[in-house]
């Protein structure tokens, strides 16, 4: 019994000692019990000089230093061992040792700080000490902010008399200097000294300060000069309200205005100078107080229309001027314009863009072309695996069947049957391995499509678009009675790489992409307006070499703008080039452009006035097409008849035009030059010129035997596109172009239907053409 006694003591003793576990405020854990209580922890790092963890320490087991309102004697005497180790005056006395080790390591600083601060009754000294004021209540904050962060001085009985000083002395301070601040701004000189809010030392409450005292910021800069204003402005930006600003801004313009026109009416280039200054000084200037000027533009809407402007220009007001598109005819006579002292008039004259190719190079890549079929190695292999499984079945049947054929007697059949087994198992296994091998084999693809990749080329270009803009001005100052013309040009200009002809199926066409622009970033760069801003076209004149002349009359000036719009219109239309027919030539009034809903092209021509005539290969298949005149003009007609074996067919057109000419008479003039119009390739309207060379008679290219057709040859260039159109012998028609007969790699071999041929088809079809 005693020694059972012993043994539940002692695991009693243990389960305590074990038990009474806690983990500290430090990073690692410490565990606590009756041999290491926190008291013992704060005693150790007390030794080690390491206050703060101490500190935390006493935070974190505050409930273990909390007195006991009764403590309980245990009956048991090893109990009592542990009570004897929580006497209230030795917690007292390790918490006492901790306050003033802390206390004695921040008193040098506290008594410092107390020194350095300034008594409440000094408040204000010149605003030269007021940083060093700032200090020193900063050091003050930092220094009570550390009292307080230790938990041991919450209370009273252990904080030092430093503390309480240092803390009434620091909210004495706070309380005059905040109670000063209005009337020590109102004093304050906002040019000569040092800005008030920088310096000034509680920070607190300066946001938004001014908001509630406008009347006393506008008092305070009244009187102050355009440079003061401008130093002002840099200065005090920070905590001035966009209202204050934009005030300043106006301010500062007409301040600026006085000065240089010493009162009077001011000039063109003094309120551009006016202007500039204010926009330097970084100052908003959203309107012009008491100056009015007018901002017209006048750009030629002829110009426009028939888009000898290319791209569009966009004024960017970027001055405080009104601002007004209008018609040059009304630019003198609207109310706003009448009443300004300054009127501008801005003119796009010119806008184009313009491509330079500055290097290319051709990149070698290769495009998918198509798929190869191959063999497939697997199916082999697979084909294989069945072969040998099937092979591996036919040897376990062999030996089961070997097996089974054994004698046996006695004992020994004990053997052949386990053999039998085994041989069972084996040949069951053979069976599952061939199913496996031939499922394999049912899923596995006899071939397989390879792709097939065939190099090309294609080029990388590296170009720069220039794009540019001349933009004429006039400048009317009524003020002073002058009148200014000049001319600006404007210029933007931005670089780009482009891939041309790189294949669809190119198989690194995103890796080629990667690296260069689209053709429709280019596009879109030429046809993004050019802004220009206002300033820009102004700034340049502002200095003295503007040249003003005396102010004419309105009217003299309508006439400059009208004589430089009219030289623009000349300057541009030098620029355009294009073709047409001579007017004495309406040959190309009577052709058209005949579209095949399959998307093919080819060529026809009037013979009647509402009837077109064009091969029948190039309507074939089809009982409606549209067609397109020399105007531009769009129709649709209706096949109304057809020879295959001539290769000639008539179409019902909705538009009316006036019908060719057809040639008399039974002889052709060898070696005389003819013209064929028609759309070779697409190019729509295209005339080709040749002689006669020889007339012949071939066979249908539809259909061998019978009669021949009688053909026109000629060194007039005919390609596809160009079927159906009309062979001139001057103004008269002698043959219709036939593609199908100019499929051949010699030059200056093709072939048109002889004039007798076309009209014999005609008659037939109750067509009756004149000559």
């Amino acid at each position: 019994m005693k020694l059972a006694s012993l043994v539940v003591g002692l695991a009693l003793v243990a389960s305590v000692l074990t038990g009474c576990q806690t983990t500290s405020s430090t990073q690692d854990e410490t565990s606590y019990n009756v041999f290491f209580t926190p008291e013992d922890h704060i005693e150790q790092l007390l030794k080690e000089g390491n206050l703060q963890e101490a500190n935390s320490v006493f935070r974190f087991e505050q409930e273990f230093f909390t007195p006991e309102e009764e403590v309980e004697v245990p009956a048991d005497p090893l109990a009592s061992v542990f009570a004897s180790s929580t006497q209230d005056q030795s917690k007292k006395s390790v918490i006492d040792r901790l306050a003033d080790a802390i206390n004695g390591q921040i008193a040098p600083r506290a008594t410092h700080a107390n020194e350095g601060l300034l008594p409440s009754e000094d408040w204000p000294p010149y605003i030269s000490e007021w940083k060093s004021v700032e200090a020193a209540i900063a050091n003050a904050e930092d220094v009570i902010h550390e009292y307080d962060g230790y938990t041991v001085l919450n209370d009273d009985v252990r904080r030092p008399q430093v503390y309480a000083q240092l803390k009434t002395k620091l909210s004495s301070l706070k309380r005059a200097i905040n109670a000063s601040r209005d009337e020590q701004f109102y004093r304050h000189n906002l040019v000569d000294s040092p800005v008030f809010f920088a310096h000034f030392p509680i920070k607190s409450g300066l946001k938004g300060y001014l908001n509630k005292r406008e009347e006393v910021w506008r008092s305070k800069i009244s009187w102050l000069t355009s440079s003061q204003l401008a130093k002002v402005y840099i200065a005090y930006k920070p905590w001035l309200s966009d209202q204050l600003q934009e005030e300043m801004g106006a301010l500062h313009f007409d301040t600026h205005l006085s000065e240089v026109s010493q009162g009077g009416s001011a000039s063109f280039r003094e309120i551009m100078a006016a202007v500039k200054s204010t926009r330097e000084a970084g100052m908003p200037l959203e309107e012009i107080p008491k100056n009015k000027v007018a901002l017209l533009e006048v750009t030629s809407r002829t110009l426009l229309e028939q888009g000898l402007i290319e791209i569009p220009v966009a004024i960017d007001v970027n001055l405080p001027f009104y601002f007004k598109q209008i018609e040059l005819d009304d630019a003198f006579d609207g109310p706003v314009v009448k009443t300004a002292d300054i009127v501008i008039l801005i003119d796009v004259a010119a806008a184009r863009a313009e491509r330079e190719i500055t290097s290319y190079q051709d990149v070698g890549s290769e495009f998918l072309s198509g798929t190869r079929t191959v063999q497939n190695p697997d199916y082999n292999m697979a084909q294989n695996e069945v072969n040998n499984a099937q092979m591996k079945v036919q040897q376990t049947a062999m030996h089961s069947a070997s097996v089974n054929a054994q004698y046996c007697n006695g004992l020994g059949c004990i053997g052949k049957a386990l053999n039998q087994v085994a041989a069972g198992i084996a040949q069951g296994s053979a069976r599952e391995g061939l199913e496996r091998a031939m499922a394999n084999l049912g899923v596995t693809p006899m071939t397989l499509e390879k792709p097939v990749y065939t190099p090309y080329k294609f080029r990388r270009v590296e170009l720069d678009v220039t794009k540019e803009a001349t933009v004429n001005y006039y400048a009317i100052d009524r003020t002073k009675n002058s009148y200014m013309r000049d001319t600006f040009d404007a210029k933007q200009s931005r670089s780009f790489k482009i891939a041309y002809n790189l294949h669809d199926a190119d198989k690194n066409r995103r890796s080629h992409l990667s690296e260069s622009d689209l053709e429709e970033d280019v596009v879109k760069f030429e046809e993004e307006e050019i802004i220009v801003e206002l300033s820009d076209i102004l700034d340049q004149k502002v200095d003295k070499s503007a040249i003003f002349r005396d102010l004419p009359q309105l009217v003299k000036i309508r006439e400059d703008i009208l004589k430089d719009k009219n030289t623009a219109l000349v300057a541009s239309k030098k620029q355009q080039f294009d073709v047409r027919p001579d007017k004495d030539d309406p040959r190309f009034d009577k052709v058209v452009v005949v579209y095949h809903p399959g998307g093919g092209i080819g060529t026809g021509f009037f013979v009647q006035d509402d009837v077109v005539l064009t091969n029948y290969h190039v309507i074939e298949g089809s009982q409606f097409v549209e067609m397109k005149l020399f105007s531009g003009q769009k129709t649709f007609g209706k096949v109304i008849g057809k020879d295959i074996r001539m290769d000639l067919a008539l179409i019902k057109s909705q538009a009316r035009e006036k019908p060719v000419a057809f040639f008399e008479g039974n002889s052709l003039p060898l070696g005389k030059s003819v013209d064929a119009i028609g759309h070779p390739e697409g190019l729509e309207f295209s005339i080709t010129r040749g002689i006669i060379s020889s007339m012949r008679e071939i066979e249908s290219s539809y259909m061998s035997g019978g009669k021949k057709i009688r053909f026109i040859q000629t060194d007039a260039a005919i390609n596809p596109g160009n079927s159906g159109g009309p062979l001139f012998l001057g103004d008269r028609v002698i043959g219709v172009n036939t593609q199908k007969l100019t499929a051949t790699e010699l030059e200056g071999l093709g072939f048109s239907i002889h004039y007798s041929e076309v009209l014999e088809f005609l008659r037939k079809n109750n067509i009756h053409v004149g000559s």
